[in-house]
């Protein structure tokens, strides 16, 4: 009953509901929903059908809360990223979109976190010539860990990384003095 009257709330019809028996003799239920709204709700808040290639971060996303922001960010990063402690901390995000790759930087920017994007020259065999990566390193890898993380618990432990890492990471904060400044009009 709770999914019938979510699923209604959510997209103004009911589902259908059907009953039928198996083989052993019990009362199975069936819910099959209408497809075309559903579709037509995912368009509406930006999740058009599209190939790698076109993907790009969904407006609804955009403009969503920080906490749908880094849900989001940390599932993009579950699926095509990686994190890595090699030479310190480096979390690493793959795509072959680049509107995936800049609206990803972008909704990096908006927690904060700062982010450099590599073009890779792919392989021969490949069907696409190059491979965009985000790479997020130093403190702004242990702050993605902090405010967004893994599922991994290993990642996701910011008080073991900072206190292994802290020769590596911390020791690169940059002081900038600047003379003056001019306008130019």
């Amino acid at each position: 009953k709770e999914f019938i009257s979510c699923f209604t709330a959510t997209f103004g019809i009911p589902p259908r509901l059907a009953t039928f028996s198996t083989l052993n003799g019990k009362k199975m239920y069936q819910h099959t929903v209408a497809l075309a709204k559903i579709r037509e709700f995912l368009r509406y808040v930006g999740l058009a059908p599209a190939v790698a290639r076109q993907k790009k971060v969904p407006w609804s996303i955009e403009r969503a809360p920080k906490d749908c922001v880094r849900a989001y960010l940390k599932s993009l990063m579950e699926s095509d990223g990686n994190a890595n402690d090699k030479f310190g901390i480096k979390v690493r995000y793959y795509t072959i979109s680049i509107k995936l790759a800049l609206g990803t930087q972008k909704l990096l920017a908006t927690l904060g976190i700062f982010s450099r994007r590599q073009r890779i020259r792919r392989q021969k065999f490949s069907s696409t010539k190059f491979l965009y990566c985000l790479v997020v390193s130093r403190l702004d890898a242990v702050k993605f860990i902090k405010t967004v993380g893994f599922h991994d618990t290993w990642y996701s432990d910011y008080k073991t990384i900072r206190a292994n890492y802290k020769s590596k990471i911390f020791g690169d904060q940059i002081a900038v003095r600047v003379r003056s400044i001019k306008s130019k009009g």
